[in-house]
């Protein structure tokens, strides 16, 4: 497993950002009946549907891909932040790196009861490697 450079370090914390502001925005405009652990996978509830019996919420992983990232080298040498000054806003040559759209995941958990419907969603989520965890699919993503 290569171990992530600077600038891919720097996009990792960018993406974690930005995805658990809208994870906590989601809890605003959207709030679940139950919080849940990011790393449950059952939570147990008393469903209303069944007169208050404990009932299974099953959790499924939301696994959310990093859009591409352009890291601006901010040691850029003296004589070419004199010529970005010198064009005047008509072009500007800026070095700096792209880090790949999917380099990233961010993962929480979700569900909703199928008797009552109610809904449980993780506060935080969870920052990993796509290159290490992909996504999961059928079953095992539960």
């Amino acid at each position: 497993m290569p171990e992530l450079t600077k600038v891919e370090k720097l996009a990792g914390r960018k993406f974690v950002a930005d995805q658990q502001a809208a994870l906590l925005a989601s809890h605003m405009t959207d709030p679940p009946k139950y919080t849940v652990l990011p790393w449950h996978k059952i939570y147990r509830h008393p469903c209303t549907a069944r007169d208050g019996v404990s009932t299974a919420l099953e959790l499924r992983e939301v696994y959310t891909f990093s859009p591409a990232y352009y890291v601006v080298d901010e040691n850029l040498p003296d004589e070419v932040a004199e010529w970005n000054t010198e064009l005047n806003g008509d072009s500007v040559l800026v070095f700096g790196t792209i880090v790949p759209a999917a380099r990233f995941g961010f993962i929480y958990k979700q569900g909703q009861c199928r008797g009552c419907k109610a809904t449980a969603r993780s506060r935080t989520g969870r920052l990993v490697d796509a290159y290490d965890r992909p996504p999961l699919e059928g079953r095992i993503a539960r």
